[in-house]
């Protein structure tokens, strides 16, 4: 994925999974349709890796239940060295409907197909590194 090729098709906001703070992120998709995720910011004290992390990488991962942010951490998807990030990811993918909770803790996989679609649309604005 060429992060410089990005365009940011969606920005949002949701709750962090401790409820907390709230976060900013935002979504992008290169010229291939390679959709990637970005975490811009935190209404908390809590530090953040701002790279890109790819949907490729993050996808297979979401294969065996229960999902947490050490599933995420464990496999390097993210690359800072926060150990926030993985967690601040995994609200992303809740608040896109990617996961869902497990009464039991963590999460599974969702349904990517109305996500996938919806990131298909016309990009807001291009990508501008931070």
């Amino acid at each position: 994925m060429n992060v410089e090729s990005l365009k940011i098709v969606k920005e949002g906001t949701c709750p962090t999974l401790s409820g907390a703070s709230t976060l900013t992120y935002e979504i992008g998709v290169d010229g291939d349709g390679a959709v990637a995720f970005r975490i811009t910011g935190n209404t908390g004290g809590g530090l953040f890796g701002k790279e890109w992390v790819a949907w490729s990488a993050v996808q297979p991962l979401l294969q065996n239940s229960p999902i947490t942010a050490g599933t995420l951490k464990r496999a390097g998807v993210c690359h800072s060295r926060s150990s926030n990030t993985p967690g601040f990811l995994l609200a992303v993918l809740k608040a896109e409907g990617l996961v869902t909770p497990l009464e039991q803790g963590g999460h599974t996989k969702a349904d990517p197909a109305d996500f996938l679609a919806a990131m298909s649309a016309k990009p807001i604005r291009r990508n501008k590194p931070r």
